[in-house]
């Protein structure tokens, strides 16, 4: 499967002359936990997280102290470009969501912008993954045979899935299984393949 398959579009952004207050509002309306940002032409500059938006937002309460203590009296930061990360980790939109998916958990990330050259159309987030996890065994079966059907209306394959296994049997083996099981790996849902003539793996 690939990245353009699972990634959110079109794309919630903010600019990097944004106040903090605005950006915050922007994460919490639609319930996301980082944002790509935009300079003045458009293009990526950098990510905004609600972790960068919290530092030095947040002034102390007294009623929780016993003593008080000093404040900082510097000004927090008010503008996204002041608190954002810059150069973020990106992925292209014709990657295999495999690697993207390694990726987010290697680097310990939520998100990735998507790239198709260097215009942002995308982000993909740990739960657009999770989601491609989500769908039943009937529904994949069901996926699979639709997806064998259009490569090759004429063959008949059985199909049966289990916890996202795929196993397929039909008349045709050699290079014809082959291709089949390569087909069925496109499907989201699909964890790996096995046919008459071995297992393939699928992530």
């Amino acid at each position: 499967m690939l990245v353009r398959e699972a990634m959110r579009s079109p794309v919630v952004t903010v600019a990097e002359d944004d106040d903090v207050p605005h950006t915050a509002r922007v994460l919490l309306h639609h319930d996301i936990s980082s944002v790509p940002v935009l300079d003045g032409d458009g293009r990526l500059v950098g990510v905004v997280s609600e972790s960068d938006l919290l530092r030095g937002r947040v002034g102390r309460d007294p009623r929780a102290h016993f003593l008080p203590r000093d404040e900082d009296d510097a000004a927090p930061p008010g503008t996204v470009a002041a608190v954002m990360t810059r150069e973020p980790i990106t992925v292209d939109v014709g990657a295999d969501l495999a690697d993207a998916t390694r990726v987010l958990l290697a680097r310990r990330i939520k998100a990735l912008p998507v790239l198709d050259g260097h215009r942002l159309v995308g982000v993909l987030a740990r739960r657009d993954v999770l989601r491609t996890l989500a769908h039943s065994d009937d529904d994949v079966r069901e996926a699979v045979l639709a997806r064998l059907h259009e490569q090759d209306p004429a063959q008949d394959w059985d199909v049966r899935v289990s916890d996202g296994v795929v196993t397929l049997d039909g008349p045709l083996h050699g290079a014809a299984q082959r291709l089949a099981a390569v087909v069925a790996r496109t499907v989201a849902g699909v964890v790996r393949v096995r046919t008459a003539d071995g297992e393939v793996a699928a992530r």
